[in-house]
């Protein structure tokens, strides 16, 4: 990581995502998932780009209320960095209906899940 630099721009910047982008992605939002149940999921349903922090052991449940209560479809793309920017480095991309499968028996902390449209120009700026 960087000094003075937020892991969560930091972050999914070392996997090859930028979090804007001129039409997948004019604006995102950055939020701790620590506590699920705190987070009014419906305010999220117009923003492009998410960035959760601190969702690891939430991710299920995350899921389901990107879904359920943001309106996110099922085959919305989806990334989890691990450990970014370090030599432990591992990235997970699938979609909101596959990406808790994909990582089941997962150590995922610490790690940044980004959500959106924005996740599938990876290969193309990484």
């Amino acid at each position: 990581m960087v000094p003075g630099i937020s892991s969560a721009l930091a972050g999914p910047l070392f996997a090859g995502i930028s979090l804007t982008d001129k039409e997948l992605s004019r604006h995102f939002v950055v939020m701790s998932c620590h506590d699920p149940d705190i987070l009014d999921w419906t305010a999220f349903a117009g923003i492009d780009t998410l960035v959760l922090l601190m969702g690891a052991r939430q991710l299920s449940d995350i899921v389901q209320r990107l879904q359920a209560q943001s309106g996110r479809r099922h085959d919305t793309p989806v990334v989890i960095i691990k450990s970014a920017g370090t030599a432990n480095e591992k990235v997970w991309e699938g979609t909101l209906s596959g990406i808790v499968e994909d990582t089941r028996n997962e150590s995922l902390s610490p790690c940044i899940i980004v959500v959106g449209e924005v996740v599938k120009l990876r290969t193309k700026v990484g």
